[in-house]
């Protein structure tokens, strides 16, 4: 596992294969609320739309039917996605550590 130094802030690269996946919680650290952050990022259906754009191009697996519930939910005040539902969740200390395909 790599590591970048971005401003002071070091920010773990999980290499699988040959693609390199960043953790968003090292890169919200250091920000007040850096948590919250993601999880607003999250609830975005902007977020929901590209994420999903993005699977169905390049993730042979990619569940439509799914993606569709999850479109119905988002946007809405009571809609919470509570992590990634990619496959590359790790422990970073005592939390856990939500990651994400570096070139997005």
């Amino acid at each position: 596992m790599g590591k970048l130094n971005v401003d002071g802030t070091e920010i773990q690269v999980l290499q699988i294969e040959e693609d390199d996946y960043i953790s968003l919680t090292d890169m919200v650290r250091k920000i007040d609320n850096g948590p919250a952050l993601i999880e607003k990022w999250l609830r975005n259906k902007n977020t929901i739309e590209f994420l999903g754009i993005w699977e169905e191009m390049y993730n042979a697996d990619f569940n439509a039917a799914a993606y569709e519930e999850i479109m119905l939910e988002a946007g809405l005040n009571r809609f919470i996605m509570l992590g990634i539902t990619h496959k590359f969740k790790g422990d970073c200390g005592k939390s856990r550590t939500v990651w994400r395909y570096i070139r997005i």
